[in-house]
């Protein structure tokens, strides 16, 4: 026996390895029992259709002569089912800042590792397709998820999958955002089945906020005489602002640095050139009154077309954003004035034949203007009004008891009180 290869286990017992398993000898009882190794490589890898034998041979003496029987053990073979894990190598990352400036980690990838021990395993399309899988060729599968598509490589046994940026659901994502996604990958080995989940982690990424600003019209100055002509006092834009993972609130503290006043229950004000802005918060409305008192207003004609810019910041607590909120003012032309001031009463001469001489003279000093161009004494009403062009910028005129000369050069008009001799 020993020659054999048989192991003295003491207590009349012999023991011998064998390919599937371990022999055990029992002289005190004469049985041999065999024991089934299910964790040797060679055991695992029988399948139903395997059925080995294992042959131990038992010697016995009567001290002169021997002889000896194979003791012989069948092994039926079963099926063992197949085996399929993953290994992801890296989380992905939401692009984040301004319209998804900062980049992320847009695809991480899954290492599949399959096998059988006692057979061939293979990727179980059927189970692929009843869970939702799409055969894209090639040995591709695909399935979207919730932030992205993963992709099954059946060719080099890697599952990719990638985040899709544009989704409401990554969007979403914060910094405080870690999801997980999970895509099952099914193995069959013709009988059994085995899979294992894959399982992706997105780590969201802070996107900024959003402002936008549609004003409803222009203002218009108010013209005419002394602004009697009304124009359109007030213009109002309309603030759009989000935060497509967060909240977005109006930038209090860059409303201050840039000028704009506190005035209590959420409004703030802002002086600009032409009027005044009021930022409502509450209804998220920036109005704009103009203000036709101010000088840089009343300039305003009718080719003048300026713009007033307000910028209305807002914030989530961690990034920024801000609009342009742009006022179009459409001047109007202001009508010129005129007055004048006499410096003192004429008086008429008298006594004998005029020889008591009165004031002959007076003069009016003539103030023209025009808060929005230029104001030129008006030649057509003059002759219409029976003025006479005397040349070098002079008109006459005669009235009732004298003539009046208008001096254009100087801004002043004489009458001159006749005088009979």
């Amino acid at each position: 026996m020993t020659s054999d290869g048989w192991t003295d286990a003491g207590s009349g017992n012999w023991t011998k390895a064998g390919t599937y398993g371990t022999a055990t000898l029992h002289t005190g009882s004469n049985t041999l029992t065999y024991a089934l190794d299910d964790t040797l490589t060679a055991t695992q890898a029988l399948n139903t259709s395997s059925h080995p034998t294992e042959t131990f041979t038992v010697p016995v003496t009567d001290g002169t002569a021997t002889a000896s029987t194979n003791v012989v053990f069948t092994i039926d073979g079963s099926n063992d089912n197949p085996t399929v894990s993953a290994l992801v190598d890296h989380n992905l990352v939401e692009a984040g800042g301004v319209a998804n400036g900062t980049l992320g980690t847009a695809t991480a990838t899954a290492t599949i590792t399959k096998g059988d021990v006692d057979g061939t395993a293979s990727y179980d399309t059927a189970a692929l397709t009843s869970d939702g899988w799409t055969d894209a060729g090639s040995g591709n599968w695909t399935k979207a998820g919730t932030y992205g598509t993963a992709t099954l490589h059946t060719g080099s046994n890697t599952l990719t999958y990638a985040l899709d940026d544009t989704l409401t659901a990554t969007q979403a994502l914060n910094t405080s955002s870690h999801p997980t996604e999970t895509f099952t990958v099914p193995v069959t080995d013709g009988t059994a089945t085995a899979s294992t989940n894959v399982v992706f982690t997105i780590d969201g990424s802070n996107d900024n906020p959003t402002v936008s600003a549609l004003v409803d019209h222009n203002l218009v100055e108010a013209g005419g005489v002394a602004n009697g002509t009304l124009g359109t006092a007030t213009a109002t834009a309309t603030i759009t602002k989000g935060d497509v993972d967060g909240t977005a609130s109006y930038d209090t503290a860059a409303l201050t640095s840039d000028g704009w006043t506190d005035a209590g229950s959420g409004n703030w004000t802002k002086a600009g050139t032409y009027g005044t802005a009021t930022l409502h918060t509450g209804s998220n409305t920036l109005t704009y009154a103009l203000d036709d008192t101010l000088t840089a207003t009343q300039a305003l004609n009718t080719s003048s077309h300026p713009t007033e810019t307000f910028t209305v910041p807002v914030t989530d607590g961690t990034a920024t954003a801000s609009t342009n909120v742009v006022f179009t003012i459409d001047g109007s032309n202001d009508n010129p004035t005129v007055s004048a001031l006499v410096d003192h009463n004429l008086v008429e001469a008298g006594g004998v034949a005029n020889g008591t001489l009165g004031t002959a003279t007076a003069t009016a000093t003539i103030t023209k203007g025009d808060v929005d161009g230029t104001a030129s004494y008006d030649t057509a009403a003059l002759t219409s009004d029976g003025w006479t062009d005397a040349g070098s910028g002079n008109w006459t005129k005669a009235g009732t008891y004298g003539t009046a000369t208008l001096h254009t050069g100087s801004n002043t008009r004489s009458p001159m009180r006749s005088t009979i001799r």
